[in-house]
């Protein structure tokens, strides 16, 4: 089982401390939530609709006009291998990818999102996939020997950011059917990078990409992404997905979130402000620093130890995987900024005793 961060309820009952008195920061979620109007009755009343103004509202958004809401961009992380593994052999009159009938070689990034990963092994038990796996960024020869490229961009938990024509060289340098798959969940912070913006007329039919709403917005709980890509692979998801997948009262805020620019910008800036002054706080106390304005990422010795320090005096944050190191969300109060200094003054000053 894959362990994710915002487990509060959790670790509250593990070291029985009230959930009210904690400070979690093991999310990269916005502590900044989209002001919600009152919701209408209707729209808990009536299925959702997809004539409710969310996909226009999403197309102006992202400057994109092919997309699918998702419950999460996780939602579309769990299907998409096996729909590319189903297909690895197509009529060659279609407009989708064809792969050869052998399995699929698929290459990720060795620290990343570990659903894609977890996605992906479904498909390696039935041997429709075989796994490679990339530092930092895909070599050449790796790309040029895959038939499915995973690219986190920016990569949750590293930060480490790829510019546009960088992504579309790699499609480029794919070999002849290979698919391309994107995860901009972090993306929304600098909107400039994404692979969306090479693309305004619409993704080519072997350029997948995934957006997450609930980020940016502090809208974790309404469970919402975007899949980009062609209109016939966007037709194949939704098949398999069925109807009704986003609820109406979650399409109704995402709607007027998307098209509030004000707070965009607003929020854009302040979590600039809350970026830098939370690199600044821990380069006081850890030398190796990633990530990007909505999480940072310490390397530290004895990570998992920090980790349960820290979470008995009361601060939850994440574990990063590979147990080596601890990322850091942002608090939204000044009070929370004091006691988070506070607590790793006292428990890094005690490690120099």
């Amino acid at each position: 089982m894959i362990h994710h961060g915002g487990k509060l309820l959790e670790f509250s009952a593990r070291f029985d401390i009230p959930v009210e008195d904690w400070l979690d920061l093991s999310t990269g979620v916005s502590p900044y939530t989209y002001p919600v109007s009152d919701i209408p009755t209707n729209v808990w009343n009536r299925l959702p609709e997809d004539e409710d103004g969310l996909i226009e509202a999403a197309q102006r958004y992202y400057q994109s006009p092919h997309l699918l809401p998702i419950a999460g961009s996780q939602a579309g992380i769990q299907l998409l291998p096996s729909l590319l593994c189903e297909h690895r052999v197509l009529d060659k009159a279609s407009t989708l990818p064809m792969f050869s009938t052998k399995a699929l070689r698929v290459l990720l990034p060795k620290v990343g999102y570990k659903e894609h990963q977890h996605a992906w092994q479904q498909c390696v038990a039935k041997g429709f996939a075989e796994l490679s796996f990339y530092d930092g960024k895909p070599d050449e020869q790796s790309i040029a020997n895959c038939d499915v490229l995973l690219v986190i961009n920016p990569n949750n938990p590293q930060g480490i950011k790829f510019a546009p024509r960088i992504i579309q060289s790699w499609l480029s340098a794919l070999p002849e059917h290979g698919c391309l798959v994107v995860d901009e969940a972090f993306m929304d912070m600098t909107p400039d990078h994404s692979a969306l913006t090479l693309y305004p007329q619409g993704v080519p039919s072997n350029l997948f990409v995934f957006r997450s709403v609930g980020k940016f917005f502090g809208l974790a709980g309404m469970r919402l992404g975007f899949l980009f890509a062609s209109a016939d692979w966007l037709a194949k998801v939704q098949s398999r997905l069925g109807p009704w997948t986003v609820p109406g009262p979650t399409r109704y805020v995402a709607k007027q979130a998307l098209l509030d620019q004000k707070w965009q910008k607003n929020n854009r800036e302040q979590l600039m402000s809350d970026g830098k002054k939370m690199r600044t706080l821990l380069s006081v106390f850890f030398q190796e620093i990633e990530g990007q304005t909505l999480f940072h990422t310490v390397k530290c010795a004895e990570a998992e130890k920090r980790h349960m320090q820290l979470a008995e005096r009361g601060i939850l944050v994440r574990l990063c995987d590979e147990g080596d190191a601890l990322r850091f969300g942002l608090p939204r109060e000044q009070s929370q900024w004091l006691r988070l200094e506070d607590t790793l003054r006292d428990i890094w000053s005690n490690l120099s005793r």
